[in-house]
């Protein structure tokens, strides 16, 4: 009786791992071939590729695999938004000496500005994009800070 259950819960283990790597396949097609590939491997020779043994853990443990989307979703919000911002920036170049990121502290986006002229409608004209981006959702979990700094403050 025992080996006929461990066999079901393989075969249920397998199933679920086919679905997961069909769904894959499906939904990105750019990684199409190497999934499909993998999953030819797994259904008709039982063999398990890296990705495969990857998928299946995190079967085994969902915390694992909402841990590696939550992950992937704060860099690819992350990458983005510091596109959006340095867009921004570009756009303003006339007004803008210099401005480069700083460190990130946790999801917070920081970059420092130096004017060409610091004035005060320069830098309003700056922080309006801050004001925009605050009434987005993803102010909150990302904040964007601008920082402006002199020229002379940098040399040191």
């Amino acid at each position: 009786m025992k080996g006929i259950k461990e066999k079901v819960l393989r075969r249920n283990k397998k199933a679920d791992l086919e679905a997961l790597m069909k769904k894959l396949s499906e939904g990105f097609g750019l990684a199409n071939d190497a999934i499909s590939a993998d999953l030819k491997l797994l259904s008709e020779l039982e063999i398990r590729t890296e990705m495969a043994g990857r998928l299946e853990s995190m079967l085994e443990n969902p915390e694992i695999l909402l841990n590696s989307i939550s992950d992937f979703s704060d860099k690819y919000i992350s990458a983005y938004l510091q596109s959006k911002v340095e867009r921004y920036l570009s756009d303003n170049s006339k007004i803008i000496k210099d401005s480069f990121k700083t460190d990130q502290v946790s999801d917070a986006i920081h970059y420092t500005i130096v004017l060409k002229r610091d004035t005060l409608n320069n830098r309003i004209r700056l922080l309006n994009f801050i004001g925009d981006y605050r009434e987005n959702p993803l102010s909150k979990k990302y904040p964007v800070f601008f920082q402006f700094e002199q020229p002379a403050v940098l040399k040191k």
